[in-house]
């Protein structure tokens, strides 16, 4: 149930940054909206494992929540990051808007 819910929240939130994208050029709103990508990192090694796993299950199951996410092990993690230590890293494309 939780992961159920979880996906769902995070496809919402996902579809409305082209939607808000999307509105800001319609209605030609004045402001600074940004599209641009995000890294959440973990540092402890049982977290990323899980946080693997779990994306794993999602990926496997077709989630619609994980077609714009990239994920890094190891190096590649800190590379993505440039975080030194980082275990494991998820980008994935957000906006910001002011």
């Amino acid at each position: 149930m939780a992961t159920k819910m979880a996906t769902k929240i995070a496809t919402f939130e996902a579809s409305h940054v082209y939607e808000i994208k999307h509105l800001v050029e319609k209605e030609k709103i004045n402001c600074e909206f940004t599209l641009t990508r995000v890294v959440d990192v973990c540092l402890d090694q049982a977290h990323a494992n899980k946080s693997k796993a779990e994306f794993d299950t999602l990926l496997a199951a077709g989630e619609p929540s994980t077609r714009d996410v990239h994920y890094a092990g190891g190096k590649a993690a800190e590379m993505l990051s440039g975080v030194k230590g980082a275990k494991a890293a998820f980008s994935f494309t957000v906006g910001s808007i002011w």
